[in-house]
Order: structure tokens, then C-alpha cells, then sequence
């Protein structure tokens, strides 16, 4: 093999190996006027990139943000974030009632999409718990 075959190879495999994705855990709380809001699904959307989502427990905590197997963090950079409702999914309808909408947020429906939301947040190692207060 030649030395520019060779330094091409080595030059190849160490760009490569700094492109792995390092996701960062990511955990926080989602509250509406200061109360916890149990059960809706957060939506971190990166400019360029993968999305992140979690569901929030009773308390309105998250811990186990997922990009693209479960839990295993989201990349680092800069988030605009939306909150949806949980959708309940019956996997074996029975009637049309299983088909029907799901009610209407708790909270304002600017927060249902990240370019309205004005919510956002920046993964990065060592960062604390993110807080999301839905204020309106």
C-alpha cells in the first residue's frame, strides 16, 4: 500500500471516529402556571439534525430523553422546544369512541408547536435539569 493510500486510510478512520454521536442525558420538569403537567410529551427540535422527545411522569418530570433508541440522550447544540398532549393509542378498537380526538391541552395551543412555543433549550455536558414553565 502506498504511504498516500495509507495516510488517506489513517486520515479517514480518525475523522470518522470523531463523528460518533455523544448524546448528552437530559432530564427537567414541565410545569403550566407553577403545577406539574403529568403525561404530555416533550419535543426538543434541533435546526439541523435528530429530534428528541420524553413523556413526563406524574410529578411533570422527564429523565429519559430519547433521539433514537430509548433513553439514550440527545445530541449536544441548541433545542426549540414544543409540549404536546400524550396521545393514547387503543392497539384494539372496539368502538368509534377509540378513534375520537383527544381533548383539547391544558395549556395554550402556541406551546404545540417549537416555532411558537418560545420555549428552548441547550444540551451540553454537565448541564442541570431544564425547567419548562408554560406560563400563559
Amino acid at each position: 500500500m502506498s504511504d498516500l493510500k495509507r495516510f488517506l486510510l489513517v486520515a479517514a478512520a480518525a475523522f470518522l471516529a470523531g463523528c460518533g454521536d455523544s448524546k448528552i442525558p437530559v432530564s427537567g420538569t414541565v410545569t403550566h402556571k407553577g403545577a406539574p403537567l403529568p403525561n404530555v410529551k416533550v419535543l426538543m427540535v434541533p435546526k439541523d439534525g435528530r429530534v428528541a422527545t420524553a413523556i413526563t411522569g406524574a410529578d411533570g418530570a422527564f429523565s429519559s430523553v430519547t433521539t433514537e433508541s430509548p433513553s439514550d440522550g440527545a445530541l449536544p447544540g441548541d433545542y426549540a422546544v414544543a409540549v404536546t398532549p400524550v396521545s393514547t393509542y387503543n392497539e384494539n378498537p372496539t368502538s368509534a369512541d377509540d378513534y375520537a380526538s383527544p381533548p383539547p391541552p391544558p395549556f395554550p395551543a402556541k406551546y404545540l408547536n417549537e416555532r411558537t412555543s418560545g420555549l428552548s433549550v441547550t444540551v451540553e455536558p454537565g448541564m442541570s435539569p431544564v425547567p419548562l414553565d408554560l406560563t400563559d
